[in-house]
């Protein structure tokens, strides 16, 4: 299974810094975000919209696994072993 991206409070300063350092690494794209007013806007370099629905909910489902390694209830996702979410290793079975 493909590992996710890391980020850390220290990358993620502005949108545009983080879609800059996203340039030329992938081959489809789903950007969802709020603007000024707060309503949610989404661009999309994809023109199937059943793919652009499997991109969301595969990003939902690794962001569930992610959270789920998280051994303290206190712990800051941002603190959990990527690698563990990424690779769907037990958290169960890691800490015994």
């Amino acid at each position: 299974m493909e590992k996710i991206d890391e980020i850390t409070h220290e990358d993620a300063k502005s949108p545009d810094d983080i879609l800059e350092q996203c340039m030329g690494k992938y081959s489809c794209v789903v950007v969802t975000g709020i603007d000024e007013k707060g309503a949610l806007f989404m661009r999309t370099s994809v023109d199937s919209v059943p793919m652009m629905h499997w991109m969301m909910n595969r990003s939902v489902f690794e962001l569930g696994l992610w959270e789920k390694t998280a051994t303290g209830i206190n712990l800051n996702p941002e603190e959990v072993e990527e690698s563990i979410a990424s690779e769907g290793v037990d958290p169960v079975e890691t800490s015994e």
